[in-house]
């Protein structure tokens, strides 16, 4: 586990290092203002189409080699974005880079799903988050840093984001062994991991998913222009408000699933905390600038732990399917990437409190799903 671990941070960090340089970037290569968005939406897109194939591959021919392609894949078309000036072109590039970090994203999830025990795998995927959070936050700071040294260092990102894929796809060959499960189901089609949803009944919960993605993309995609509009905040302030989703999310993997799990049932936690971030979310809207943003750390916290409890929902009694069932799941979460980011974007530019509008209504919707859901998942 802890080589995975290892691995999982040295990657998530390459890929979150180009993120703070990115708009210096486009303002380089003068590239139009709404490409930012795009550029987001893009990875988003081809982690919703292509998760569910990786997971159909990690089934058949093992998760070593999604591992090993994933971060050298990524890091030689994020040289192709640093160096196109066309908006198309750059847009392709990071399609394919988006292809390639689903193939490593779902490589480890899958491989986690397979080395965990019954008992152990909601708390080896909060693990996986958990290095996400604190890869993510470092990777920024690395990259936000080194662009800050000069507008002529803007693209070292880039260069160190391919130099880590080569090194972690080097160290992943040597030292990682191939898993994969035993005796998988025998698949007609690409399209037949959708079939999974029907066969495992677990359509509601994935839904869920996708309505916490969308609403957490919701409030992400435009926090720190909001912050700097609407409360006159500098940098400084931005970057602290933007750390706190990946602080959330690592608290919250690391302290408290273990202890949740062994206390309440899966269902309950995932109604529980859906509610509670409901209710946070509508008095930070009501609320002044800094009860808002306690509100918001609320709403943050009780986000922070789904992933971990669906996923294992839905592997629990689909072990031969397990990888192709951790694509599908990450295929409605990055759907919620692309919508909300999207969305996003189109409420900020009509005004900037309709966001968190946005993130009401999206879960009230999933409110009604909760309700209907029951004591489906009772274990």
């Amino acid at each position: 586990m802890r080589k995975i671990l290892f691995i999982n941070f040295i990657t998530m960090l390459s890929f979150n290092l180009v993120h703070p340089v990115t708009p210096a970037i486009l303002l380089y290569k003068d590239s139009p203002s709404y490409l930012n968005g795009f550029l987001f939406a893009a990875m988003s897109l081809s982690l919703f189409l292509f998760s569910p194939f990786f997971g159909k591959l990690s089934d058949k021919k093992g998760t070593k080699i999604l591992i090993i392609i994933g971060p050298l894949g990524y890091g030689f078309f994020q040289l192709f974005f640093g160096i196109f000036t066309n908006p198309f072109l750059m847009l392709s590039a990071r399609v394919f880079s988006g292809i390639f970090a689903a193939s490593f994203i779902i490589g480890i999830t899958a491989y986690v799903n397979i080395i965990s025990g019954d008992n152990d795998k909601t708390k080896n995927f909060g693990y996986i988050l958990v290095v996400n959070g604190l890869s993510g936050i470092i990777g920024q700071f690395i990259g936000g840093f080194i662009g800050s040294i000069g507008v002529e260092y803007i693209f070292v990102p880039i260069i160190l984001q391919f130099l880590i894929g080569v090194f972690t796809a080097v160290f992943s060959y040597m030292l990682l062994s191939n898993k994969k499960v035993l005796n998988p189901t025998e698949k007609k089609s690409l399209f037949s991991s959708f079939y999974l949803i029907k066969k495992t009944n677990t359509l509601d919960i994935l839904m869920i998913m996708t309505i916490i993605s969308l609403a957490v993309n919701l409030y992400t995609s435009n926090i720190g222009l909001y912050v700097m509009e609407a409360f006159n905040y500098d940098t400084i302030h931005v970057a602290l408000v933007n750390s706190l989703f990946s602080v959330s999310v690592m608290f919250m993997n690391l302290f408290s699933i273990k202890w949740l799990e062994k206390r309440y049932m899966i269902s309950n936690i995932i109604k529980v905390q859906y509610i509670i971030s409901l209710i946070a979310i509508i008095f930070a809207v009501f609320t002044g600038q800094y009860f808002m943003l306690f509100f918001i750390t609320i709403f943050l916290l009780s986000t922070a732990v789904y992933r971990p409890f669906i996923q294992r929902i839905i592997v629990r009694g689909n072990e031969k399917d397990g990888g192709e069932l951790i694509g599908v799941a990450s295929s409605f979460n990055s759907l919620g990437m692309v919508f909300g980011s999207a969305l996003s974007g189109m409420l900020y530019a009509v005004n900037i409190n309709l966001p968190f509008y946005g993130i009401i209504v999206c879960l009230l919707i999933g409110l009604i799903i909760i309700i209907k859901m029951g004591d489906k998942y009772e274990f």
